[in-house]
């Protein structure tokens, strides 16, 4: 689904098995994409855990029309491990983080249309107990498919 929203348009986003895996059971995965920075693409390495001990992980959330039933939506929450997915699912519910994305797209795009596609890339890091909250998640970049 993620490949027929984005019909080969930027940062063409995709989610890969890592390097070195085996593509059966439960393989870890990669996202990557081609930002106006450069290249981006999470590390692999189940752990994630950063040089503070902190656990962190990235997510992708890409809201569109269905690309077949254009009446319709489809909006993909995503990351490379739980972690991830968890800050992806938080950025699309949570008012603080939904705010977040706003001030990011700067007036490009109005959240509320059901016409335009748009992607936002947030990093997820977790409290001391290993949970995540809206407070952990921040929105690294987002955009619309033009």
């Amino acid at each position: 689904m993620l490949h027929d929203v984005q019909q080969g348009r930027p940062p063409k986003w995709q989610f890969a098995a890592c390097p070195g895996e085996e593509v059966k059971g439960d393989y870890e995965v990669q996202l990557s994409g081609e930002l106006s920075s450069g290249r981006f693409a999470t590390p692999c390495g189940r752990a994630q855990q950063e040089d503070g001990g902190e656990h962190s992980d990235y997510g992708l959330v890409v809201r569109s029309p269905h690309p077949r039933y254009p009446q319709r939506m489809v909006c993909i929450l995503a990351g490379p491990h739980s972690l991830g997915t968890g800050a992806a699912c938080l950025a699309a519910t949570k008012s603080q983080v939904i705010r977040q994305t706003s001030e990011r797209l700067g007036g490009v795009c109005d959240l509320a249309t059901r016409h335009q596609a748009l992607w936002i890339l947030v990093k997820g890091t977790a409290a001391d107990d290993r949970h995540i909250d809206p407070a952990g998640v921040e929105v690294l970049d987002a955009g619309v498919y033009c």
